[in-house]
């Protein structure tokens, strides 16, 4: 099974840089297979638009809260369905046990027949991380050796942090410079921390960890920001408003970040909770097109996978 190390990012981000969605590229006849437990609306809703615009079919296969099918049982009825399909969509999450949606998306990509792409589990969110990525490409360029930073910000919906920690691994892979802003409270799973150094050092780059909002904001080029879930409380979460009272003051505003540092979150934005309305009415503001950068991130994928299975590979990203 290939992994996030595997995957030729540049490769995709310049591919989506210059997608028109209204004239994107079709292969006939695509078939797509989606899988999917405890699925957020935001990303069925992306890739319903997605296969919408490349005038795909989509084969769609849920696994119900109240299945008492066993991950053998799973694996077979995947297995199944990946092979009449061209290419399968996953989105697992299990909110009882962190860790078992990412374990059985892994399971799925290894046993499948067909590449794998998952749009998220409880671990990562590599589609909507590359998304964000597009965005800071799109206005920087390059991101070898730009200094982008990935924030917890105080809210009341607490959300996952499979796009924090996406964001992290894949910007050491491009040589950017890396800048976790997190509460002691709220910290992103170790493993992954390290995971990043270790590919940061790979290429030239750095991650460093702050726990103070204006020191860490200080020279960052941009910025993610989102108020994940605090894992000791993952089966709690009434927990985390508890937690998070502490932390009122992780707000952003466009007198904390630098003036040409750019900001993005994953839509929708609390306003007046994780930022400021001037800050999002602002230039500096990035997030207003989330959409359509994951629109053009899942068309980018799509033709690469497809390119490479028609090759005779068998790539996955989970």
């Amino acid at each position: 099974m290939s992994t996030i190390r595997d995957l030729q990012t540049e490769k995709i981000i310049r591919t989506a840089s210059v997608l028109d969605i209204t004239h994107p590229p079709i292969v006939k006849h695509l078939v797509l297979g989606k899988i999917q437990y405890n699925p957020l609306y935001v990303d069925s809703l992306i890739l319903r638009a997605t296969t919408a615009r490349i005038g795909a079919s989509t084969v769609e296969y849920e696994l119900h809260h109240e299945s008492t099918m066993s991950d053998a049982e799973v694996l077979s009825e995947t297995s199944s369905l990946a092979l009449v399909v061209d290419l399968l969509f996953t989105t697992i999450i299990d909110r009882q046990t962190f860790g078992n949606g990412h374990r059985l998306t892994e399971q799925i990509a290894t046993s499948s027949k067909s590449p794998v792409i998952s749009l998220r589990d409880d671990h990562h969110s590599h589609p909507s991380a590359l998304a964000e990525i597009l965005a800071i490409y799109e206005h920087l360029g390059a991101l070898k050796g730009k200094n982008i930073g990935v924030a917890w910000g105080f809210g009341s919906r607490f959300v996952l942090p499979s796009t924090a920690h996406s964001l992290i691994l894949i910007l050491a892979q491009m040589g950017a410079n890396v800048r976790i802003i997190e509460p002691d409270k709220f910290q992103l799973l170790k493993r992954v921390k390290r995971t990043a150094k270790e590919m940061a050092a790979e290429n030239d780059a750095s991650i460093d960890v702050n726990n103070d909002l204006t020191e860490g904001l200080h020279r960052l080029d941009a910025v993610f920001a989102s108020n994940w879930c605090r894992l000791d409380d993952f089966q709690h979460p009434e927990r985390n408003r508890d937690h998070a009272s502490e932390f009122r003051d992780w707000f952003f505003t466009r007198d904390n970040i630098p003036e040409k540092c750019y900001f993005l979150s994953e839509p929708p934005i609390q306003h007046e909770l994780l930022a400021s309305a001037d800050l999002l009415s602002s230039s500096q503001n990035l997030t207003g097109s989330a959409y359509l950068r994951r629109v053009k991130i899942l068309i980018a994928l799509i033709q690469h996978f497809i390119e490479s299975k028609n090759k005779g590979t068998h790539p996955t990203l989970v």
